[in-house]
């Protein structure tokens, strides 16, 4: 068996964890609001908004990590492009690119055109997918569902029993543990969260 490339391994890790964290990015810069998603179990592919935060979160801070590795390997190339060698000038390209970098993210905050452009778009998507009450998620009687709560949560603040909540979703055929989410819950059983909590009242 060959000796492992580690070097080659870094690169390999670098570009498959950012081609997730870009995948993942893309699809969480046009998902509804969370409430809107949890009120629609909302889903692309099979997952949830959470769940696109979660893979996405942990491929960014993996990136990093790697990205850290990777700067190690190449370390010399690296000082190359950066340092002058000896006898030569200062390299234009090192502050080219950190100009750049300056540059974008001075018009991301002033939020100037094109950065603005995109950051629309991408309200203008989420926005579109509306949801119940006018594109806000309400419960009857006009108040706001936190369906982010976990069950025994609910329970505890409407001075409820939670295994007598978990046996009144049960009559309707529904699954539920009082450690779950009413979002987890509604998307385990394939129904709306109003639906859920219409049932926990």
């Amino acid at each position: 068996m060959k000796e492992i490339a580690w070097r080659r391994v870094a690169s390999l890790l670098s570009l498959f964890l950012f081609v997730f964290a870009v995948l993942t990015g893309i699809v969480l810069y046009i998902v509804p609001p969370t409430r809107v998603a949890n009120a629609l179990a909302w889903t692309f592919l099979g997952f949830s908004k959470g769940e696109y935060v979660r893979v996405h979160t942990i491929a960014s801070f993996c990136f990093l990590m790697v990205g850290i590795w990777h700067i190690w390997f190449n370390w010399a190339a690296l000082k190359e492009y950066l340092l002058p060698q000896s006898k030569e000038k200062w390299r234009s390209e090192p502050l080219l690119a950190a100009g750049m970098v300056v540059l974008l993210m001075a018009g991301t905050v002033a939020n100037v055109w094109p950065v603005s452009a995109v950051m629309d778009f991408g309200q203008t998507v989420k926005e579109s997918w509306g949801g119940p009450g006018g594109g806000g998620v309400r419960e009857r009687g006009g108040h706001d569902i936190n369906v982010t709560m976990t069950l025994a949560a609910f329970a505890t603040e409407n001075h409820k029993d939670v295994r007598g909540l978990v046996e009144k979703l049960a009559r309707k055929g529904w699954k539920a543990r009082g450690n779950q989410t009413i979002a987890d819950i509604a998307k385990q059983n394939g129904v709306a969260t109003e639906e859920i909590m219409k049932e926990l009242q």
